[in-house]
């Protein structure tokens, strides 16, 4: 009985680790680091980085004010876009300026992934 609580209580914690840490990034062999280059953690930085070989950086450094990552194919070529903007919903913070930067993944001629930056925008509320 005890053998089978805590193969359920593992079971359980796998899932809910699982679903926490998913990651729902489209690229293979990309990863992505997330810095905060000013003195709060207010300002997010996303740079993408060949996996195989994590030295290699692979697209440019962009950030925003409460940034965050995620991925959509806004051109419809079945092609995920990086898209790094600020978080939607915050309007406490007068000094916040919302920001969109959009990267396009390719392959170099040698079939290394890359990203080109598509577009970067203000939005305006």
């Amino acid at each position: 009985m005890k053998a089978k609580v805590l193969f359920f209580t593992g079971l359980i914690l796998l899932i809910v680790l699982f679903l926490y840490y998913k990651n729902d990034n489209p690229y293979e062999n990309v990863i992505w680091k997330k810095d905060y280059p000013g003195a709060t953690e207010r300002y997010v930085e996303f740079t993408p980085y060949l996996k195989s070989k994590i030295e290699i950086k692979i697209g440019p450094t962009l950030g925003a004010d409460l940034g965050k990552l995620r991925f959509e194919d806004i051109d419809s070529d079945g092609i995920k876009e990086a898209i790094i903007e600020t978080k939607k919903g915050f309007t406490l913070e007068t000094s916040i300026t919302p920001e969109r930067h959009i990267l396009k993944f390719k392959k170099d001629k040698n079939g290394n992934p890359k990203f080109i930056l598509l577009k970067s925008e203000i939005l305006i509320e």
